[in-house]
């Protein structure tokens, strides 16, 4: 057992004097894992100067392209030149011929709409304080001649779990400048923006009508957001296919539908108007989100909860939907990198181990279920089924309907 123990130490030792060498860890030593992406790590460092946290972004150029060594750096452009409050901050680019270091700000509050689903309530007056902010950050982007182009609620995250945690925009992978000279954005003509780009749900129609577009995009994107915020589910829903979704949202096709959104107040219904206007020109602007009555006053709005029943059990739906969406993602990238290192045969033995342990569990689960559910019916008797619809209990059903065979996507 001691052999044991000391042998974990030593790994651990050896681990961190691994981690810690090189051109990032002469300012930051290296800690845990964060996140991970394709060519990425995110690891939590520590200044040694002054012992302050934040998340560093590690990313390999071995297996980058020419062309996603130019976007990156693209990228890294456009977060040097940010510096507001709700924008995710780059504090320091350390450049190596083999690594590329971005030592950013550490965010630690989580996902805008699961930090909601977490808290259990939430108000007008908190959504009208999170849109306000979210206009302060895209009136500055716009002013200096930034597009964000793929504002969601992933994108959003609070700073730190407390009650009054700034929000951040993070995620300017997408993002462009819409000015001809970015070191003088006020001089000249704005640019016209033509790419096709953004998450299907929140990209603007006139990127969908492929006639060119601006900054209003990120506005449209914004009152998506605040319409989910509002009710719990999106205007323009994903499980349509894409060609009825997409012809939605080029028509501006939504409704503010009963009961859902019966306790939301005129004022605010009328900001969500204003923001999901097809036109651009009839748009509102960052600057005028900022003056509308219901932003502006934003202490002002009710402080009643209005995460109803129905509005939880939307807003649950519409994150486990995106979840899945993520991971089937995740899969697809997987199994192209799988295909291009030809690997399959590892793959699939690795794959037909997991469903057997993944079968173990799920008749595990089921037993389980089984037993809770009878239990319940013991206690309620006939008032089973009210009972468990007035509760937080989800009862799943497990049938055999075979497992999806992801080496095909």
């Amino acid at each position: 057992m001691l052999i044991l123990k000391k042998q974990r130490q030593l790994k651990k030792v050896t681990t961190e004097q691994r981690l810690n060498k090189g051109k990032l860890a002469e300012k930051y030593a290296i800690k845990e894992k964060l996140g991970k992406g394709n060519f990425a790590v995110v690891r939590r460092v520590i200044r040694r100067i002054d012992r302050k946290e934040f998340a560093a972004k590690i990313i390999s150029k071995k297996h980058l392209s020419k062309h996603e060594m130019q976007e990156l750096e693209f990228e890294v452009n456009i977060l040097q030149r940010i510096l507001h409050p709700n924008v995710v901050h780059l504090v320091e680019v350390i450049d190596t011929p083999r690594h590329l270091y971005l030592v950013m700000e550490i965010l630690t509050g989580g996902e805008l709409f699961d930090r909601i689903v977490a808290r259990g309530s939430f108000s007008e007056q908190e959504a009208a304080n999170i849109t306000r902010q979210l206009a302060s950050a895209l009136s500055y982007l716009h002013r200096i001649g930034i597009v964000h182009r793929d504002l969601k609620p992933e994108n959003i995250i609070f700073d730190n779990p407390s009650e009054n945690s700034l929000i951040k925009i993070t995620d300017f992978g997408l993002a462009k400048y819409i000015v001809e000279d970015p070191e003088h954005p006020k001089e000249g003509p704005r640019k016209t923006l033509k790419t096709a780009c953004g998450t299907p749900g929140y990209v603007a129609p006139e990127i969908l009508k492929q006639n060119g577009y601006n900054e209003y995009v990120d506005l449209w994107s914004s009152g998506v957001i605040l319409y989910i915020m509002l009710c719990g589910f999106p205007p323009f829903s994903a499980a349509d296919n894409p060609k009825t979704l997409y012809r939605k949202i080029k028509k501006g096709e939504y409704s503010f539908p009963s009961p859902a959104w019966d306790q939301i107040s005129d004022i605010a219904k009328d900001c969500v108007r204003s923001l999901l206007t097809v036109d651009p020109k009839q748009r509102m602007s960052a600057n005028e989100l900022l003056e509308h009555p219901w932003i502006k006053q934003s202490e002002l709005q009710s402080p009643r909860n209005i995460m109803s029943k129905y509005f939880t059990k939307s807003l649950h739906t519409y994150l486990h939907r995106k979840r899945l969406r993520r991971g089937v993602e995740l899969i697809i990238t997987l199994n192209r990198m799988i295909r291009a290192a030809k690997l399959e045969e590892v793959a699939r033995i690795q794959r037909a181990d997991y469903r057997k342990r993944l079968f173990l569990i799920k008749q595990d689960l089921k037993q389980q279920q089984q037993i809770a559910k009878k239990k319940l019916q013991d206690k309620y008797g006939d008032e089973y089924e009210k009972k468990l619809d007035e509760s937080d209990i989800q009862i799943y059903l497990f049938d055999e309907t075979p497992a999806i065979d992801y080496s095909q996507v």
